[in-house]
């Protein structure tokens, strides 16, 4: 609990300097999806047996590392509705919008990256190594396992009401969500604030 006092401490202070590659170096560790992909991995090996020196290899971890990065910046969009409200620092669209970015900006930065990562997905897979027939069986298994992980959390996210409440199914089938002007006025203009008392 503290760890996660001390991120959110840390977010408020950096949140107009940090990237959004710092950003995600943290994001990975508190995000629930390091968590999901241990699930993952202990499903797959239920079935069939994955030695650990193949999970752990450079060209599987990869896939594990870009599910846990799509997992929390895709969460990061879906509740900045409800973070944007609160300038919660912990949330790379707040951290975006500190910055300067408007809410567009934003949202196609955060939209770039999550694409950066399944281009990064399918490059990985054109260069897995094989390791015999059995085994690579078992390995595309363990990759689908993360690409559900990725699937399941995007239908969790517009089903439970969570972060969209009743917009969960128009947001699937649009791609639109609906943020209040006024928060993402209160966000800039204290970031504008920010950055004067910075420079005085």
């Amino acid at each position: 609990m503290t760890g996660l006092l001390h991120q959110e401490n840390f977010f408020r202070d950096k949140a107009k300097t940090i990237t959004p590659e710092e950003y995600l170096s943290f994001r990975r560790t508190a995000s629930g999806g390091r968590t999901m992909s241990l699930f993952v991995e202990w499903a797959v090996n239920m079935d069939a047996e994955i030695p650990a020196c193949v999970i752990e290899h450079p060209s599987v971890l990869v896939f594990r590392e870009l599910a846990v990065e799509i997992v929390a910046l895709c969460n990061d969009l879906f509740s900045s509705i409800k973070d944007i409200p609160f300038g919660e620092g912990s949330n790379l669209v707040v951290i975006l919008l500190r910055q300067g970015f408007t809410l567009q900006e934003a949202v196609d930065k955060i939209g770039d990256m999550v694409c950066d990562r399944y281009e990064k997905w399918e490059e990985a897979l054109r260069c897995l190594p094989k390791w015999g027939k059995g085994m690579d069986v078992r390995v595309r298994k363990l990759i689908q396992g993360y690409a559900d992980m990725v699937w399941g959390n995007l239908y969790w996210s517009y089903h439970t009401g969570a972060y969209l409440g009743k917009d969960g199914e128009k947001t699937r089938t649009t791609g639109l969500v609906s943020f209040l002007a006024k928060d993402i006025q209160k966000i800039q203009e204290a970031a504008t604030l920010a950055r004067q008392y910075k420079y005085k």
